[in-house]
């Protein structure tokens, strides 16, 4: 049995639920948060999410967690959800002061800072 560790910080939560040419797809994995303890993450999660310092920190989804084993890559596909004026847009007159917008990228493989705080 090959370990699901991925470092010291990052960890699958036990075996492949699908395994498909070289990819291994996981349901869940767990990490080291800022205070030093365990947080478990699983596909449906909701998170706070910054994709980088120039950022306001937004919403993410967990769609899909899986490994590539020839470029031994650990990946993710997220779905953003952002407040209307973080968009380029800005917020507009049809939007309700409760809005979230999505974003429909399928996957982006930079790492991104997951805060404490789940929603």
């Amino acid at each position: 049995m090959a370990s699901n560790v991925v470092n010291d910080c990052i960890e699958y939560i036990g075996e492949p639920c699908r395994l498909h040419a070289n990819y291994k797809f996981f349901k869940s994995f767990k990490y080291l948060n800022a205070s030093l303890k365990w947080t478990q993450l699983s596909l449906g999660s909701f998170f706070f999410v910054q994709i980088s310092s120039k950022h306001d920190p937004c919403i993410g989804e967990l769609k899909l967690l899986w490994h590539d084993q020839n470029s031994n890559n650990h990946l993710s596909s997220l779905r953003l959800y952002f407040l209307p004026e973080q968009s380029p847009q800005g917020r507009l007159v049809y939007h309700g002061q409760v809005s979230l917008l999505f974003c429909l990228s399928p996957s982006f493989s930079t790492s991104c800072q997951i805060n404490k705080k789940q929603v």
